[in-house]
């Protein structure tokens, strides 16, 4: 009989210790306000959700937090490209490109950049982001990414000397 609770046991212990790091969140959780950040508004970056993979096909987003450096308020941001993140970048500052930024709908869409004429801009206009509901989470962190900050949808770079 101790045999087998020991064995049990310890089965219970491999199982707890294989689970997921990543899970996912519906969207619907995040309460989204368009106007919480400007089109190429600075903003500090102070943690990102990361992800299971490299989310080639655009699955979900990822969950970042940032502080406006215009209001200080901080705001979740879901993008769609992780753009190479990690803990160096955290406390930098990056400007923030909303759902009708070319940047947001290029890499939102994993547009061929070769495919368009190169001409003018107004050729992404006619594009829609592609519709994703679910966001990446690391239940290792959500005691910080389980908020009730305002949301936007859009992507984070630098373009400028920040």
């Amino acid at each position: 009989m101790r045999k087998i609770y020991f064995t049990i046991l310890i089965f219970s212990f491999i199982l707890i210790s294989c689970k997921e790091k990543y899970d996912f969140w519906n969207i619907n959780k995040f309460k989204i306000e368009k106007s919480a950040l400007s089109d190429n508004e600075e903003v500090k970056l102070l943690y990102t959700s990361n992800g299971p993979d490299e989310n080639q096909a655009r699955k979900y987003y990822y969950h970042l937090i940032v502080i406006s450096q215009k209001t200080g308020d901080t705001i979740n941001v879901l993008t769609a490209s992780q753009n190479g993140f990690n803990e160096d970048s955290i406390n930098e500052v990056f400007n923030f490109y909303d759902d009708k930024n070319i940047i947001t709908i290029i890499t939102h869409n994993k547009v061929d950049i070769n495919s368009l004429s190169g001409k003018n801009v107004s050729e992404t206009e006619s594009i829609q982001l592609k519709k994703i509901n679910k966001v990446a989470r690391d239940k290792d962190y959500d005691y910080l990414a389980d908020n009730n900050y305002a949301t936007v949808i859009g992507s984070i770079g630098k373009t400028s000397d920040n």
